[in-house]
């Protein structure tokens, strides 16, 4: 990143190679993807790219990552819980889903 000095007032203002650099300098500063992708002129998708890329994002898989699988060995049922809820595969291949597990649950 190059810099800049006003003339007079001897602001020093930063000037950005590329957007991914300002982007960056702004996830350093603790600003959110959406305040990025607004503030650069950006589409979200690619401001959350980079933040991606960058280690500043968390990911969506990870938010919902499986908590706990267990499978009941006499009906073949299998269970998956998640952050966003539960599915169940029955033996017969049938698929039932249910609200999110309480935090105690998990």
């Amino acid at each position: 990143m190059a810099t800049r000095t006003r003339t007079g007032n001897r602001v020093t203002t930063p000037v950005f190679k590329s957007k991914t650099e300002a982007m960056r300098s702004l996830y350093e500063s603790g600003a959110t993807v959406t305040e990025v992708s607004t503030k650069v002129g950006v589409g979200y998708a690619f401001a959350y790219g980079v933040a991606k890329r960058y280690g500043f994002a968390t990911t969506a898989a990870h938010r919902k990552a499986t908590k706990r699988v267990s499978v009941d060995s006499t009906t073949g049922t299998v269970t998956i819980q998640t952050t966003g809820g539960v599915v169940t595969v029955h033996a017969n291949g049938r698929v039932t889903k249910g609200k999110a597990p309480t935090k105690a649950a998990i």
